[in-house]
């Protein structure tokens, strides 16, 4: 169940922004399709390829099944690519539709021109959206901090980090779900598909139980004798 499980995972979360990508781009999936060349497209897109992906499958780096036989110490590193990815890929995504709304004044969920608020859907969209990046931004500096610190002197700190994790995968996958609710380019096919996706990869990524392996702890517990040597 264990490989079975990781290897969904890994589809499930590369699915999300590919079918994404083609409900944006391709005709095949709706029938009116945004232009490439515009800002506002490449919003979802990146967004998709950033958290339900990207952060689902960070998460999955430590929740993949020991008979996989990696290291931590490599589980760690590819935790931070991934990582490090989706943030670096969500900022381009910010960047995307901070470009689309700025002509029009409309941040926040609010059109600073008209000076009226948005549908409560948009609105959910925005603010779990901006609540999501804030955090992840955050986390990354401390992830990185974190993963320093393990190596130098093989002292956990920020022990909330994996729990911060999840609040931002779930806050994510909220407004993922909002931004279903009010797109109408897509037809209820796709967007239920997606809803279900979507939903898989945020309880998988928030709730799922983690699989016991002994040799997290005995890493760590190696790399604090290998400190305390080292400083005497």
């Amino acid at each position: 169940m264990g490989v079975f499980l990781d290897v969904v995972v890994l589809v499930v979360a590369l699915a999300i922004p590919a079918l994404v990508t083609l409900g944006m781009l391709s005709k095949a999936f709706t029938p009116s399709p945004m232009p490439a060349s515009i800002w506002f497209t490449w919003h979802p897109i990146l967004m998709s390829l950033a958290f339900p992906c990207l952060m689902t499958l960070g998460r999955w780096t430590y929740m993949m099944d020991p008979s996989w036989g990696m290291e931590k110490q490599s589980i760690r590193h590819l935790h931070r690519a991934l990582m490090l990815a989706a943030v670096g890929i969500l900022l381009v995504a910010y960047l995307c539709i901070f470009m689309s709304h700025l002509p029009g004044l409309m941040f926040f969920g609010y059109n600073f021109k008209t000076r009226e608020w948005k549908p409560w859907a948009r609105i959910a969209h925005v603010w779990f959206g901006y609540a999501a990046v804030v955090l992840t931004i955050a986390q990354a500096f401390m992830g990185m901090l974190k993963l320093a610190a393990l190596q130098e002197t093989g002292v956990r700190r920020f022990t909330f980090h994996g729990s911060l994790g999840k609040g931002i995968i779930i806050l994510a996958s909220l407004s993922f779900l909002a931004a279903l609710w009010f797109w109408g380019g897509w037809g209820h096919g796709l967007k239920l598909v997606l809803a279900m996706l979507a939903a898989f990869v945020a309880i998988y990524s928030s709730a799922w139980p983690k699989p016991i392996d002994n040799k997290c702890d005995e890493e760590t517990a190696r790399l604090a004798a290998e400190v305390q040597v080292t400083q005497r």
